[in-house]
């Protein structure tokens, strides 16, 4: 195909628009070079990415949006080599690319978000594994001394402003503070990969939410949602959640593999079930008399600051019993 046919082509193939084709190139390689000179803010810049590609889906051909992403790919790969592009494809790359793919293919919001987040869990399982590969335990030890470094800095700065002898008024010695703190970078360490799950899964959410908020005023629903209190969660993540706490309390006597395999699979779930019992919440919330709005609001922040675990607990069985037995329709149902 010579030049200008092919210019021709990225025109007219299945609508896409060659002025928008170059503007989103030139805007997502901008934002994918900031991801690589701002690491602190990359997360929050691959929000902005993916939501724009998103949406750019929306007008542009399948060609043109794979060719959008090699150009993005290849220019980390120069930018920062092999590692950083593997990480960012499995974080936030192929989770994007595959939501990007399916909006244009005319699918639905949700749907677009239970494919995206299953990317992102493959993206970072892939991820994982090919560390473990190629570190083993090795590579928890690696991530585990740098913290023990920094719990030394933080026991001898807080010995030198005098906050150990605080402590020391309490009860608790030197070497409990600091057999306490390592014991909570141990538990750091075994739940990164929960962590890195968390985050992949966040980028999902946002990127799809930022890019329905940027189509508002598009004709083309394709990326219009639900209001959030009628989003509920799927019900095959409450059976992933049993199975974890299955898994956490099996292995609870020898604190092995299975402990922290179920511990990990509820950290990242338990985020998941907060969101869609907090729906509920503000659906119920809505329903309250606005005379007694403000009352049980108070109430509500008060409980969530005094005794925030609980709270974290009662949303998130609110969000799994939703899934099981539909509150909002029940509630709904009896007002008819």
């Amino acid at each position: 195909m010579t030049f200008p046919n092919y210019i021709s082509t990225l025109r007219a193939r299945r609508g896409g628009n060659l002025s928008a084709f170059i503007k989103l190139s030139l805007i997502s390689s901008l934002l994918l070079c900031l991801t690589v000179l701002l690491p602190p803010l990359a997360f929050i810049i691959a929000i902005g990415w993916g939501a724009l590609l998103i949406r750019g889906s929306l007008t542009l051909s399948q060609r043109q949006i794979g060719l959008i992403y090699l150009l993005n790919f290849s220019l980390l790969y120069g930018l920062a080599g092999a590692g950083t592009l593997l990480f960012y494809a499995a974080f936030f790359g192929l989770p994007a690319l595959l939501m990007s793919l399916l909006l244009n293919r005319h699918q639905g919001y949700y749907s677009i978000q239970r494919w995206g987040v299953a990317a992102a869990v493959l993206g970072v399982s892939l991820f994982l594994g090919l560390l473990y590969w190629n570190n083993g335990q090795i590579g928890m030890e690696q991530m585990e001394s740098p913290i023990n470094n920094y719990v030394q800095e933080s026991l001898k700065a807080y010995e030198d402003s005098g906050f150990i002898g605080f402590y020391e008024s309490q009860g608790l010695s030197r070497a409990e503070l600091e057999k306490s703190f390592k014991a909570m970078t141990r538990s750091i360490v075994r739940h990164l990969p929960a962590l890195y799950y968390v985050q992949a899964i966040m980028e999902v959410f946002f990127m799809l939410l930022l890019a329905s908020f940027l189509s508002r005023k598009s004709p083309d629903e394709r990326l219009k949602r639900k209001a959030y209190t009628e989003e509920m969660m799927p019900w095959p993540l409450v059976w992933v959640l049993i199975v974890g706490l299955a898994l956490w309390l099996w292995g609870r006597d020898e604190m092995g593999s299975l402990y922290y395999l179920g511990s990990n699979i509820m950290v990242v779930m338990t985020p998941i079930a907060v969101y869609y019992g907090l729906a509920v919440l503000l659906f119920e919330f809505k329903r309250i008399l606005p005379s007694k709005r403000k009352l049980f609001a108070t109430l509500l922040i008060i409980l969530s600051l005094f005794f925030p675990l609980s709270a974290i607990i009662f949303l998130s069985l609110m969000g799994l019993f939703d899934s099981l037995l539909n509150f909002r329709k029940i509630a709904l149902e009896r007002e008819v």
